[in-house]
């Protein structure tokens, strides 16, 4: 006992703070970095929240960005690799070398030991705050990209309210419900069974609070239609082309000129409901660029006929 207490101080005296790296069970929030696309494009996030399915889900700005692993290039991300801070070496250094008089004799050893060790581990943690982790055609190694997210089992369940429409994102296959209230008072709701994994829309018939519930718990949303969500997909084969609306309806309008020309033709197909509609443009051989827009969204597409 005469040796324990002087013992047990030189032990914990020697012992140092490890190197903590963010593991998948208590990472709070996704690393940031920069995304290549095979395109050339560069996009700098916020955050990396996850993967659903191929597709990456990214935090830019404020809004939620969705890219197709199989559009991507390669991934840099900056992986901070300690929880601890200089701060944590500031108390650390001048208690260890003072409770080294405890060690007798041993002071003139233990006490630059400690001061040694306490310098090198501020430096490390200043100087070596983050590293960067470059992945490579993601498609083939999402692990690593699923490591370093917000969540890495996956995109939970969410949705958005925006107009007369409810998105949702449905993570596994599950019963889906939704209702409107007014005053706290349900005014309406609407039960799925067996929804399949992916994002669905539902018209929303009656304006108040929404509420969604996903595999029987209520999940998290917000108003106001997402950067990344279109309300419409085109498909162009040859001049027949196929609009699909994925909203309730949508007030569609198309412009077409031949390349390289500033004039064109300009049509409005009115308003569409939710579906596919399919339209012949019987042209002529050529060159040309269509563009469809709707809801303020405008896609274009090249078109050669030959």
């Amino acid at each position: 006992m005469r040796y324990g207490l002087p013992l047990l101080l030189l032990l914990v005296g020697c012992a140092s703070t490890s190197d903590v790296v963010r593991s998948p069970d208590v990472v709070p929030r996704g690393m940031p970095g920069t995304l290549k696309t095979r395109y050339g494009k560069k996009v700098k996030f916020k955050e990396l929240l996850g993967l659903r399915g191929d597709t990456l889900y990214l935090l830019v700005g404020d809004s939620t960005l969705r890219v197709p692993l199989r559009h991507i290039s390669n991934v840099r991300l900056t992986v901070y690799k300690r929880f601890d801070t200089p701060v944590i070496w500031t108390f650390y250094t001048p208690i260890m070398v003072a409770l080294s008089i405890t060690h007798g004799i041993l002071f003139l050893v233990s006490a630059p030991i400690e001061l040694l060790t306490g310098v090198l581990g501020f430096l490390g943690d200043y100087l070596i705050q983050y590293q960067n982790v470059e992945v490579r055609n993601p498609g083939d190694n999402d692990e690593v990209l699923r490591t370093f997210s917000r969540y890495p089992q996956g995109v939970p369940a969410f949705y958005y309210v925006f107009g007369d429409t409810l998105l949702i994102h449905v993570p596994n296959t599950s019963e889906v419900e939704y209702r409107v209230l007014r005053e706290g008072v349900p005014i309406f709701y609407a039960v799925m069974d067996s929804l399949e994994p992916g994002l669905h829309t539902f018209p929303l018939p009656f304006r108040g609070e929404v509420e969604a519930y996903v595999g029987g718990r209520r999940i998290e949303g917000r108003r106001g239609r997402p950067a990344w969500y279109s309300p419409f997909r085109v498909s162009v084969s040859g001049d027949s082309i196929v609009i699909t609306v994925l909203i309730d309806s949508l007030h569609v309008r198309y412009s077409l000129r031949r390349e390289g020309k500033k004039e064109g033709i300009r049509r409005s197909l009115g308003v569409l409901r939710r579906g596919s509609h399919p339209y012949r443009l019987n042209l002529p051989r050529g060159r040309y660029i269509l563009e469809v827009e709707g809801d303020g969204e405008r896609h274009t597409y090249r078109i050669e006929i030959r």
